[in-house]
C-alpha cells in the first residue's frame, strides 16, 4: 500500500491490492480507467480540432496568460511575428508583438494587457506597424479580448490580427488617384 501511496504522488491514477482484489472493486477500477481513456482520447480529438481549426483561418491568433507571457500562436501568427510558437511561449507579449504608430514610430500600448485589465474586448489603434523579429514591418488591424475561467474570472487574452499593408497600400494610391490628374500627376 506504501509503494502504491507513493506511485499516486507520482501521477498514477489509481491503484488494486491483491488482498481487495474483489468483484466489486475490480469492475469499478475497470470502469475508472476506460472512462479516464475515453476522456483522454475525447480531450485530445477536441484539442486536434481546434488547432486546425485555429490554422486553417486567415487571421493571426495570439494568447496570453494573465501576466502578459505568451501562451500560443497559429500558424498566420509565427509568420506575421517571426516568431515560432516554441519560441515565443512564455516570453512578453511586447517582445513577440512588437507595435508601433506608423506616424509618430512610437510604441503602442499592448490590447492584449488593455482587454486583461479592463475585462473588455479592445481594438488597436489605427495606423499601427507590427515589427517581425526580423525588422520587417506590417501594417495591421486586430482585436484582443479576456479569457475567462470557469467562475468568470480573467485568466489572459487572446487576440485576432490581420495584415492591412496592401489595403493600405491600395487605399492611399486610390487617393492619390482621386486628386491627381494620370497623364500630368498635377493636383
Amino acid at each position: 500500500e506504501d509503494i502504491a501511496k507513493s506511485a499516486g504522488q507520482r501521477g498514477a491514477q489509481d491503484y488494486l491490492l491483491k488482498a481487495r482484489l474483489d468483484s466489486y472493486l475490480l469492475p469499478k477500477a475497470l470502469d475508472c480507467m476506460i472512462g479516464r481513456a475515453a476522456n483522454a482520447e475525447a480531450l485530445f480529438e477536441e484539442k486536434e480540432r481546434s488547432q486546425v481549426t485555429l490554422n486553417s483561418i486567415g487571421d493571426a491568433v495570439m494568447s496570453t496568460d494573465v501576466w502578459g507571457q505568451v501562451t500560443y500562436l497559429n500558424e498566420v501568427a509565427e509568420n506575421l511575428t517571426g516568431w515560432s510558437r516554441d519560441n515565443a511561449a512564455g516570453h512578453a507579449v511586447g517582445e513577440v508583438f512588437h507595435i508601433i504608430n506608423a506616424t509618430s514610430r512610437e510604441v503602442v500600448q499592448d490590447p492584449m494587457a488593455l482587454a486583461v485589465r479592463e475585462n473588455r474586448t479592445v481594438g488597436l489603434t489605427p495606423d499601427c506597424i507590427l515589427i517581425r523579429r526580423d525588422g520587417h514591418e506590417a501594417a495591421i488591424e486586430d482585436s484582443a479580448a479576456p479569457i475567462h475561467d470557469r467562475r468568470g474570472r480573467v485568466t489572459g487574452a487572446v487576440m485576432v490580427f490581420h495584415d492591412v499593408s496592401t489595403a493600405r497600400a491600395l487605399s492611399l494610391r486610390m487617393s492619390y488617384l482621386a486628386q491627381h490628374d494620370g497623364l500630368t500627376e498635377l493636383p
